[in-house]
């Protein structure tokens, strides 16, 4: 049985993410790395959407941001700025990319 330095179970955004960001930082140098994950392939399937409070380092897989919003109740609108926290969605399509190529290149 071959054995690895690190693994993580799970090859989904939670995962996916954090070998990514562990790889960029370096925390992989000299090590193995082994993502348990039953899919064999990696397509768009989904877009994960969230609060922007912190950077990132998937800006560029963002595909849609909202610095405001609307909430509508029976005869009023309430409108909301966001600028400092947007809401954004990611596309997993180019997030598997991303994170899966940067990975491949060690791996």
């Amino acid at each position: 049985m071959r054995e690895f330095d690190y693994v993580i179970i799970g090859g989904g955004c939670a995962g996916l993410s954090l070998a990514y960001e562990l790889e960029i930082h370096e925390k992989f140098k000299d090590k193995t790395l082994a993502i348990i994950e039953p899919r064999n392939d990696y397509v768009r399937d989904k877009t994960w959407s969230f609060w922007k409070v912190v950077n990132h380092n998937f800006e560029d897989c963002v595909k849609k941001s909202w610095d405001n919003f609307s909430v509508n109740i029976p005869d009023q609108t309430k409108y909301v700025q966001c600028d400092n926290s947007p809401y954004q969605s990611i596309d997993s399509g180019l997030f598997y990319e991303k994170t899966i190529n940067t990975l491949k290149k060690k791996y």
